[in-house]
């Protein structure tokens, strides 16, 4: 993973979560995104992004986001500490 950048998504009024990266595998029924322990719903899954829908979580700076997929994680799977502000 390269990059996490939270992004308000205006059709459906939430926050997702962008991942940016490569050799992402799965899709959105074997990845799986937690925030402070909570599971965020998958909206796409491809090769090289990954973008989940937050729900419950409210993280202005959080610790403890880590990423799942299918086969393990590519490069680093967990990030102790996202600042997100406004969200």
């Amino acid at each position: 993973m390269t990059s996490l950048t939270p992004e308000w998504d205006q059709p459906s009024m939430t926050w997702t979560i962008k991942l940016q990266g490569t050799g992402f595998t799965g899709d959105q029924s074997t990845s799986e995104l937690s925030i402070l322990g909570k599971v965020q719903k998958p909206v796409a899954v491809l090769s090289t992004v990954a973008v989940f829908r937050v729900t419950d979580v409210y993280f202005g700076n959080a610790t403890n986001i880590n990423m799942y997929f299918d086969v393990g994680a590519p490069g680093p799977a967990t990030f102790r500490t996202m600042a997100a502000t406004g969200v």
